[in-house]
């Protein structure tokens, strides 16, 4: 496994920080990680994923976009916020796509991430037919829950109770689903933590990520 940072230029043609594993053999799999605002792809829920992924001979491209540390972006408003974020999760998908010649693709998103996930979903034909995994999604938002709703491919959906942005009603929508897969965490939060309880956290993780192996085989 070889790991570097692909150079990509995104919003405002500023780089984009990223890291890129590439397997040593030949790989027909990409998988592009999107992360939460400040859950890094170093913490459990998506280091977990890289690992299954990796062990699976995908290649996957982690973008870090690392916002919660930049002044600039805090100090745009929300909409500008939200074409800085697309401006370069589109750049990163674009660089990513053209390492090999790739047959097969998965996306993952956490939070804000998810955001992303969904524009890319609706405006890159080949992701049509991706594999995705919405970690805690911030599905009421409408470009997110259009894309859940309209999705035909395979989904993956992880949430917990306590999350503020869980839905039982778009729960059951999407349970009903053929193609879609939602696995809910009792008690679990937005980091899919349960709040003062570290031995059911570590159950919740194991959760999410079991139902991650059995989505991507």
């Amino acid at each position: 496994m070889q790991t570097t940072s692909l150079a990509i230029r995104g919003y405002r043609d500023a780089p984009v920080p990223n890291q890129f594993h590439r397997q040593e053999a030949a790989a027909t799999h990409l998988a592009l990680m999107l992360p939460g605002f400040g859950y890094t792809c170093d913490m459990p829920l998506l280091f977990f994923t890289t690992s299954h992924l990796i062990d699976h001979g995908a290649d996957i491209l982690q973008v870090e976009y690392a916002y919660s540390r930049s002044a600039d972006y805090r100090a745009l408003d929300v909409d500008e916020r939200h074409r800085w974020l697309l401006a370069d999760v589109q750049a990163a998908w674009q660089v990513a796509q053209r390492q090999r010649s790739y047959q097969r693709y998965t996306i993952i998103g956490k939070s804000l991430g998810t955001r992303a996930m969904a524009h890319l979903l609706m405006t890159e034909p080949l992701l049509q037919q991706a594999h995705t995994i919405w970690v805690t999604p911030v599905w009421q938002e409408p470009l997110v829950g259009a894309a859940l709703r309209q999705s035909t491919q395979p989904a993956l959906v992880v949430i917990g109770t306590a999350d503020p942005y869980y839905d039982p009603a778009l729960v059951a929508e999407l349970q009903a689903r053929e193609q879609c897969t939602v696995v809910v965490v009792p008690d679990a939060e937005h980091g899919l933590e349960i709040v003062g309880d570290a031995v059911r956290s570590i159950q919740a993780l194991a959760i999410a990520i079991q139902a991650v192996q059995a989505f991507v085989p």
